[in-house]
């Protein structure tokens, strides 16, 4: 699985253990899950991945948000990618890969060469990408440059196009208008 995919899986494995409490009637049936989220928390000491999953059904559910996430958490706890399942604060619950996870991930980088990544994401969509320096005050780190990388060297199955090859510096009035022009012939995430 590449790293998409494991992203995907735990993503699918949250949606699938909310399905789950839906099923049992903890959860109501017509509550959208539409903004529950996976990421990689900003501090490592909080796990490999989080999940806002009971923070953003706790009001719409009329539960506790840690009472949730403890439920939550039980479901979770069956997946063979996550070891270990902790919740904090009022109710993010932080994920823990197992070892295998990685190094299937790690296997699969290696096996894939250039190709580990790719994907037909975008449909050949145009998109417009900027590129601004980085901040001096955050962390430096790769995961800010992942997007212009796939973008520019061809990942992503997305036409791009750089603000900066429009005729060099551009101030932001000109960039607006560009945008607003070009409008409909561009996705803007």
């Amino acid at each position: 699985m590449s790293s998409e995919n494991l992203y995907h899986h735990l993503h699918k494995a949250v949606l699938d253990a909310v399905e789950f409490l839906k099923n049992q009637e903890v959860i109501p049936s017509d509550v959208s899950m539409e903004n529950i989220s996976v990421e990689q928390p900003k501090d490592p000491t909080h796990g490999d991945f989080a999940t806002n999953a009971a923070l953003v059904l706790a009001k719409p559910a009329k539960k506790n948000p840690r009472e949730l996430a403890e439920k939550i958490a039980e479901n979770l706890k069956k997946s063979n990618v996550i070891d270990s399942v902790d919740i904090a604060g009022p109710g993010f619950i932080n994920l823990r890969l197992t070892a295998e996870a990685f190094e299937k991930q790690t296997r699969d980088i290696l096996v894939q060469k250039s190709g580990y990544g790719k994907s037909d994401f975008g449909n050949n969509n145009k998109a417009l990408v900027e590129f601004v320096s980085i901040n001096p005050t955050g962390p430096i780190h790769v995961a800010r440059s992942v997007t212009s990388f796939s973008l520019n060297w061809g990942i992503t199955a997305i036409h791009c196009i750089d603000l900066r090859d429009c005729g060099g510096f551009i101030e932001p009035g000109a960039k607006l208008r560009f945008c607003v022009q070009h409008s409909s012939d561009f996705i803007f995430a």
